[in-house]
């Protein structure tokens, strides 16, 4: 153990210390509003410590936490924090990702909200766990704990004892963190997100809100629901930031896109300060969308669960020329400046295991401008983890150096910005050649009245495949004059078969994202 407690519960002890009555978490629920200054979230999150170490939660013991982010899952988080425990946050909304959740981890304690209740007579594996207990208000009541029982210091953990495991929808399996990662990344993110100490955040994306608790500012939890695509009202969204007086809020390209198309269809903007969309490459059709909505600045955030961020990019600059290709290059969307904290290499594309041999990375590293692999490391990088990725083909080995392979594509342009093209296992290989997702969706997706484009090689990982554009239109129907527009826009893209779709199938977490093997399903189906 290191002498230096690394838990990160400290960070909002600090700030407790440092702005005791600055509001912390601000909850609209069931027609209320609940807001907890952050010495108030301090006190709650020590009293809900004592009741676990009461109920017998120890430290390294897994504590399952279900139902919905709010208020009182957070105090939960830091509280098992507090007594050294493993917080574990699973999508409640379906069986799947519970039972895989109880099957990695195998919790000790099982914290439910919401409707979790109903998934405790569903699935006999969640009966199972030794100790449980309501999340909710009662947890962390004033009141009702014997002052012994209160746990109002953080356990003393090293850099390396895992705080946090989730089942991100990007992710195969259980991504789990460690306190000093997560301080790690608390610093990759100030970094790039720059807040102001007045500033009130709606975050779309729970791990943001932990950073705001660390970094001293005010959280707007939005009323999403516990799915990681979030199906709230945009009506509810814009007139609780607004009401909150928000300034600064995050999300996905979906949740972003409702808002705005909705202020778009009201004829309002939305009066924020900055907007940081944080969850994959952003069209042009947003970009332009965010640009007519949003009185402040807009910011792509690149990154995946186990690296954020990667880089980051002022909508302006995608605006006024970032979108454009470079010579020889249909396209791609520009990701912005590489994080300073964060190393990063384009390497060759391959299939199989990347070892480094006695040529190092001259074997292997791809020149300035070309297209390839990117790989990361860095404090805020996550190397690859057994039982959820196949680390051979995940990782590359460099000394005591572990690189991450994403398994996206990109390219670095002559100002050092970081490009992408589109996942790896998407392209489409012929002739020696590859071609990118990105660059033909993009330029299909421009085409009216195309809504959605998705660009796909078959057979799947084949070394010479046929090259498929599907695009999504009303009615899947395209005229022979509109066809023609599509070929002309995504040349010199071969394109062996255009397929219009009345809809693509697109990622339940993500419907701005296709489902690739639902739509390889379906244009097998169309092939019988």
């Amino acid at each position: 153990m290191h002498s230096a407690n690394c838990n990160a519960a400290d960070l909002l002890a600090v700030r407790a210390a440092v702005h005791p009555d600055r509001p912390a978490l601000i909850e609209h629920r069931d027609g209320g509003r609940r807001c907890l200054t952050f010495h108030e979230v301090k006190a709650a999150t020590a009293r809900a410590a004592g009741q676990l170490r009461q109920l017998g939660v120890e430290v390294d013991d897994r504590v399952l936490l279900t139902g919905p982010y709010s208020l009182d899952l957070y105090i939960a988080v830091f509280a098992c924090w507090q007594v050294g425990a493993v917080a574990v946050l699973a999508d409640s909304s379906g069986s799947g990702r519970l039972e895989e959740a109880v099957e990695t981890t195998e919790p000790r304690a099982l914290l439910s909200g919401g409707r979790s209740g109903w998934f405790r007579r569903l699935h006999p594996n969640l009966r199972r766990i030794p100790i449980r207990t309501t999340l909710g208000p009662a947890l962390h009541a004033e009141g009702r704990r014997k002052a012994d029982a209160v746990v109002d210091v953080a356990v003393k953990v090293a850099e390396e004892h895992p705080a946090l495991i989730t089942f991100d929808s990007a992710a195969a399996g259980a991504v789990v963190r460690s306190h000093g990662f997560l301080l790690c990344q608390f610093h990759a993110l100030q970094s790039e997100l720059r807040p102001h100490e007045s500033d009130v955040d709606m975050p779309m994306q729970p791990l943001l809100a932990l950073n705001n608790l660390a970094a001293g500012i005010t959280t707007v939890l939005p009323p999403v629901g516990a799915l990681p695509s979030g199906s709230a009202d945009p009506s509810s969204l814009y007139h609780q930031l607004t009401r909150e007086k928000v300034t600064t809020a995050s999300g996905s390209p979906a949740h972003l896109e409702a808002l705005a198309a909705w202020c778009s269809r009201q004829g309002c903007r939305l009066p924020l300060r900055a907007v940081f969309v944080d969850d994959g490459p952003v069209l042009p059709s947003l970009v332009r969308l965010l640009r007519e909505t949003v009185d402040g600045r807009a910011f792509a955030l690149f990154g995946q669960p186990e690296a954020l961020p990667i880089a980051c990019i002022d909508f302006e600059q995608l605006y006024t020329g970032a979108t454009n290709s470079r010579p020889g290059v249909p396209g791609g969307i520009c990701a912005g400046s590489l994080n300073r904290l964060l190393n990063l290499r384009i390497v060759h594309p391959h299939p199989e295991p990347i070892r480094l041999g006695a040529a190092g990375w001259a074997e292997w590293e791809e020149p300035r401008g070309e297209i390839g692999e990117i790989v990361v490391t860095g404090p805020h990088v996550l190397p690859p983890q057994s039982g959820h990725d196949t680390a051979p083909m995940r990782e590359i080995v460099e000394g005591d150096r572990r690189w991450r392979r994403t398994g996206e594509a990109g390219w670095i342009d002559p100002e050092g910005r970081l490009w992408l093209m589109g996942s790896l296992g998407q392209r489409v290989r012929r002739a020696g050649r590859d071609w990118w997702p990105i660059p033909a969706e993009v330029a299909a997706g421009a085409v009216p009245p195309i809504s959605h484009a998705c660009f796909l090689g078959d057979p799947e990982g084949a070394p010479e495949q046929q090259a498929y554009l599907c695009v999504e239109t009303p009615g899947g129907r395209l005229s022979e004059t509109q066809r023609q527009r599509v070929m002309t826009a995504v040349a010199p893209t071969p394109v062996d078969q255009l397929v219009v779709l009345p809809q693509i199938p697109r990622d339940p977490c993500n419907p701005l994202r296709t489902d690739l093997a639902a739509l390889r399903a379906l244009l097998q189906e169309g092939a019988r």
